[in-house]
């Protein structure tokens, strides 16, 4: 909360010079609250129950994959390995992957298969068919959303986690359908972790307006009741400066999915 409360700081003094940087740290404290001390935690495992527990995001993500991936839920009927759950874990920065990747590792007890902007183009494919295949022994398998983009097919997940979000909503729709595709053979579960009243919730309201927008742009020459658009929606590629300042304004309470 300090580290927030700082950089919010930081990020009205200097909004004239660097704003979408600033905003890429604000949203890596959502995602690495201790940042000073990750380094330090990635290399000492008896560290980690202080990382979670200082973050909102790692609690649940922690207590969704002990959910997920304990004996009892890992085979629940007799349909043999298609039964054993597999998790796509998404998020928009490597750093973030680089934090997670340890932190799942240890839950599951066993390495988490990894495809980001520095996977060759013959790994991305190995990678893809050894985590689809119905024996295949992975559970988890960590996505950086710029490398998967159309026609990434991970349909041996059965669920999928977006650690973060987008200003473009385009982009985590595209993340999100990695394994609700054709060929998925299982029903799929889909979750987004966002921050309660912090800049992510002012993201997610964002994209929501643009999908409305959207919508209604498509619909609108073929439906005359669209007068319900959303006409104080003011569609821009860029933020205003006291755009910027409200939606860093207020600091995040909690942690939703």
């Amino acid at each position: 909360m300090e580290m927030y409360g700082f950089a919010t700081f930081n990020f009205s003094v200097c909004i004239s010079q660097l704003p979408r940087e600033l905003t890429f740290d604000l949203l890596r404290i959502f995602n690495r609250p201790d940042v000073v001390r990750v380094k330090d935690c990635m290399g000492d495992p008896s560290l980690y129950p202080s990382l979670i527990e200082c973050s909102g995001k790692l609690t649940v993500l922690d207590h969704m994959l002990r959910q997920l991936f304990q004996p009892a839920t890992a085979q629940s009927n007799s349909y043999g390995s298609m039964t054993k759950h597999r998790l796509v874990l998404v998020s928009n920065f490597t750093q973030t992957l680089d934090l997670l990747e340890p932190v799942c590792s240890r839950i599951i007890g066993q390495s988490c298969l990894r495809l980001d902007g520095q996977t060759s183009a013959k790994r991305r494919w190995d990678l893809v068919q050894r985590f689809n295949a119905l024996d295949s022994p992975e559970r988890i398998l960590l996505l950086s959303s710029r490398a998967g983009g159309m026609g990434l097919n991970l349909t041996g997940a059965d669920h999928l986690i977006l650690y973060d979000v987008d200003w473009n909503p385009a982009n985590d729709v595209q993340a999100l359908a990695r394994i609700w595709r054709p060929g998925q053979l299982r029903p799929v579960r889909l979750y987004r972790l966002i921050t309660a009243d912090g800049l992510e919730e002012r993201m997610f309201q964002r994209q929501a307006a643009k999908m409305a927008l959207s919508f209604n742009a498509i619909v609108s020459p073929f439906d005359n009741d669209c007068d319900s658009c959303t006409p104080s929606f003011k569609p821009s590629g860029t933020l205003t400066k006291e755009e910027l300042r409200v939606i860093s304004s207020e600091r995040p309470k909690c942690s939703i999915v």
